[in-house]
């Protein structure tokens, strides 16, 4: 490998297979100044975003379970037009503030308290 202007090049490669490299001090030293300058944190104690729209979105998912009386990861997901990490996230949560119970052998959860859930939507 040899390093050319800034780029990673394979000589053996009958073709050039080029890789810009990033740990050129010039980029980093215009990049950190604007990381640690951030402002707003993006993540809130459960990594799921900014503390008012994780809320926000665990009241939605909450209401639209007990709303619809089903309670699934894709479900959720569907709904409220997020991912699937964020909505499994959601429905552990629900799990362990005792919303839905664990799945069972089917994959299926219990919905443990009772309500309209739609006063908010």
């Amino acid at each position: 490998m040899v390093i050319k202007n800034g780029r990673v090049i394979d000589p053996a490669s009958a073709t050039d297979r080029v890789a810009d490299v990033l740990l050129v001090e010039g980029k980093i030293a215009g990049v950190a100044p604007n990381l640690s300058a951030g402002g707003a944190d993006i993540f809130d104690a459960t990594g799921m975003g900014a503390t008012g729209d994780a809320t926000d979105l665990y009241q939605q998912a909450v209401q639209v379970v007990l709303r619809d009386r089903k309670a699934s990861t894709s479900y959720i997901q569907r709904r409220l037009q997020i991912g699937y990490n964020r909505a499994a996230s959601i429905m552990e949560r629900m799990e362990q503030e005792g919303v839905v119970g664990q799945p069972n052998h089917a994959g299926k959860r219990e919905i443990l308290i009772e309500g309209a859930g739609d006063d908010a939507l």
